[in-house]
Formats: C-alpha cells, structure tokens, sequence
C-alpha cells in the first residue's frame, strides 16, 4: 500500500491528529491512527505502526489517518 512511509511518523500525525499523550510504537493493520476509546490505557496517544500499513485496516478504538495516492 502506497503513501504510508510519508504519513507513520509522529510529527505527521501531530499535524492532523490531537495526540495529547505523544505517539507510541504497535503493531496493526489500521495503524497509523489516534486511539480514541476512552477506556483504552493508550487513549489520545498517537500510534505508529512498526509493519506495513493496510488501507483496508479497522478498529473501533482508533481513527486512522490514510493517505491518497494518484493512480499511474
């Protein structure tokens, strides 16, 4: 999946997320995303994902950031 290495980064995510507990490192396919259930222990913490990033990936605890790619 295409445009993922410009947007798993903690500055990036910053940007466009509100990340008041700073970014963290996991593993997930909806990974780069803000984690957003108030009774998880990384709430409003930032994750970055350490594997590929899928644009099919979900969870009901985050919101993702994706990126969009032109098609060639």
């Amino acid at each position: 999946e295409e445009g993922f290495e410009f947007i798993n980064n903690c500055n990036c995510l910053k940007e466009h997320m509100d990340c008041k507990r700073g970014c963290g490192l996991e593993m997930g396919d909806d990974l780069p995303a803000l984690v957003v259930a108030k009774d998880n222990a990384n709430f409003q913490k930032c994750v970055l994902n350490v594997a590929r990033s899928k644009c099919s990936g979900k969870n009901s605890i985050t919101a993702r950031l994706c990126p969009c790619v032109l098609r060639q």
